[in-house]
């Protein structure tokens, strides 16, 4: 450890400036007259001083002694700690000794000298002063020690936990082992009862039995005692000991399943019945945001580059894709399959504003905001419920900071301030609705996005280098990524108990309907209980979908946004005929995910990258398509292009 780093060197500094300070003190003392208020006033100071730096250093000693008691554990060696004993006794020596001077001087003007009126007042407000600064020092010492006294009590209060659960986990212990030798002496019991039993037929058949009945049985039992099976190896059945021999399979399986029935016979409701439905989505109501929210993001990694971990877009619609599948071992490996994808627009996000978090024992707190100079239209209308009947001055007097010297000098202030005390960045980004012609509102979606990499002042540069500039989606995410995806499911309204929860219908004779819950509790306690399953909202839930794989990035102006490949060197769009229903074109960027996605057409959702470090096969495998289809959505399509129809049905009649 470094003397910049030991604890000993700094409080060694400090009480060396308090030593300074007091010799300082002692020989403005010696020069100022002895019938003087400066006096008293100098000499009372000096001997508070002296004390406390006297106890400062007894504690440093007491420090030094505990490291003397294994100096390995601290890295010390013999030199060392006596270099310490001498200074902590220098130290020590001289504070003594300006204690005593002053404390002689004291006690040879106590007598003979007589003050004036003036000096007395002024000697008052000195030993006023005095006592204020013995009371805050005093105050001090005592808030040390209280909290040093709280630590141990949380240490104490934590061994006590530790050694109740322990407690807690022998009782247990023993419980079972008493179970155990409960166990063992009832069925030790039950054999001893058996061989009595076995023991008088035995002896009852050898009474009744004749002579030549005797010695068949006789024989009987050495042709049994010296059968093969008798050494296989055994297993025991309810108390019963049955070898594992081929020829004593029957009496195996008989002994195993007494009633013929080969499984387990159900020993309570739970088992072949739970419940229906998931208590862990509580309360099944509508969602309060309608864009998803992202709860938590990747944990960042300083030895990375700066990156975005999060991006917006716009669910289009689903199609399936023919792919070869790479997986050695699996029956499927190198065999084509068919499978759902989904289509999710993503034009470029603009980012507008940087902000900053710090940590607190309650969680994040906002720390500072900046924005942009210049946002457009379509982010300021998210800060009004109505646009149309407002006026429209949001932001403009805070663009005014990036005309004047004075606010440029305070927008740097605040990226300072982030670098300096900021321990969370996060950029404000808002998407390009505008681009997204299958929509019609006009309102941007507007969330914040973490950055993660680099150190805190990279964060800062990395965010404010970006202002009013676009990030792609390939700036994010990449292809064959696994990412989680957030949003809100399609509302489906209010919806009876058997769709909600799955339950089972109620027969068909059932009197005042069938698709209920017949019981849905007893009497008492008076009240319907959280768990049983009710009527009432189904959708629009907040969800979280994690690892979806990318299949597939388009880049508008590019050949990767169109739907052929390597396999189908077909020139079409990925848009299929007719457009996607309910959506229309895809003109922007989008990706193409494995499988479904929450929420209807048009909804915005939210793509992040996975928390998890993804070492699955599945999440490795490298995708290779070889054909996405394009054929229309409305109804059966047959044809992939527009083309491809003509050439089939010919011209038309006019």
């Amino acid at each position: 450890m470094t003397p910049a780093q030991d604890p000993f060197y700094i409080v060694k500094d400090e009480i060396q400036d308090s030593i300074d300070k007091v010799q300082d003190a002692f020989n403005q003392w010696k020069q100022t007259p002895e019938n003087t208020g400066e006096y008293v006033h100098l000499t009372r100071e000096l001997l508070t001083t002296c004390e406390s730096v006297q106890w400062q250093v007894d504690e440093l000693e007491k420090a030094i002694s505990v490291a003397e008691r294994d100096p390995a554990y601290y890295g010390l060696n013999e030199v060392e700690i006596g270099k310490r004993r001498n200074w902590t006794s220098t130290a020590r020596n001289k504070v003594v000794s300006i204690r005593r001077n002053v404390e002689a001087g004291k006690h040879k003007t106590a007598f003979g000298r007589s003050v004036n009126p003036s000096e007395l007042g002024r000697s008052k407000q000195h030993i006023a002063q005095d006592n204020d600064d013995f009371i805050a020092s005093e105050s001090d010492q005592q808030m040390l020690l209280m909290k040093q006294q709280d630590d141990e009590l949380d240490m104490l209060s934590a061994s006590v936990q530790r050694i109740g659960g322990v407690g807690l986990t022998i009782h247990e212990e023993l419980v079972g082992q008493e179970k155990l030798l409960g166990e063992l002496s009832l069925d030790m019991e039950t054999t001893s009862n058996r061989l009595d039993f076995v023991q008088k037929r035995v002896a009852m058949v050898l009474k009744k039995a004749s002579l030549k009945g005797q010695i068949m049985m006789i024989a009987f039992l050495v042709i049994l005692f010296n059968h093969p099976f008798r050494f296989a190896p055994q297993r025991a059945y309810n108390g019963i000991t049955v070898p594992e021999h081929a020829e004593a399979k029957a009496l195996h399986r008989a002994l195993q399943f007494p009633q013929g029935k080969e499984g387990r016979k159900m020993s309570h409701r739970k088992f072949e019945h739970p419940r229906h439905g998931s208590l862990g989505f509580l309360p099944r109501k509508r969602c309060s945001r309608h864009r998803g929210k992202v709860k938590a993001f990747p944990r960042d990694d300083p030895n990375k580059q700066c990156h975005l971990t999060a991006f917006l877009g716009y669910k289009a619609g689903m199609t399936h894709i023919v792919r070869e599948v790479e997986k050695p071992g699996s029956k499927l490996h190198k065999k084509e399959t068919c499978e759902a994808v989904t289509i999710v627009e993503t034009p470029p996000i603009v980012i507008v504003g940087l902000v900053s978090y710090v940590k607190t024992p309650r969680g994040l707190r906002t720390l500072n905001t900046v924005w942009a100079q210049h946002l457009s239209e379509d982010v300021r209308r998210r800060f009004y419920k109505n646009w149309c009947k407002s006026k429209k001055k949001a932001f403009t007097k805070y663009a005014l900071k990036y005309d004047s010297d004075a606010g440029k000098k305070e927008i740097q202030l605040q990226l300072e301030k982030m670098k300096k005390y900021g321990t969370v960045i996060r950029v404000i980004a808002h998407t390009q609705i505008r681009k997204m012609k299958g929509l019609k509102q006009k309102k941007a979606h507007l969330m914040e996005i973490q950055v993660n990499g680099g150190t805190i002042a990279d964060k800062v540069d990395y965010g404010y280098n970006f202002f009013e500039k676009e990030v792609p989606i390939d700036a994010v995410f990449q292809k064959d990524e696994m990412i989680d995806i957030i949003g809100v499911t399609k509302g489906k309204g209010y919806e009876g108990v058997v769709t909600r929860w799955g339950v089972t219908r109620l027969p068909r004779k059932t009197h005042r309907g069938l698709r209920k819950v017949a019981c849905i509790g007893a009497w008492h306690p008076a009240r319907v209980s959280y768990t049983v399953a009710r009527a009432g909202q189904n959708g629009y839930h907040h969800r979280t979908e994690m690892n979806k794989k990318v299949y597939k990035i388009g880049k508008i102006g590019q050949e990767t946004h169109d739907a052929s490949t390597e396999f189908d060197r077909t020139e079409k769009d990925i848009t299929p005929m007719g457009g996607f229903p309910h959506y229309g074109v895809v003109k922007a960027d989008y990706l193409m995910i494995k499988g479904c996605c929450v929420g209807p057409k048009k909804r915005v959702v939210t793509l992040r990258q996975s928390l998890l470090k993804q070492t699955s096969r599945l999440a490795l495998e490298e995708i290779k398509l070889k054909f996405v289809d394009t054929s229309s959505k409305f109804g059966h399509g047959r044809f992939q292009t527009t083309d491809e129809k003509q050439k089939f049905y010919g011209k038309l009649k006019a």
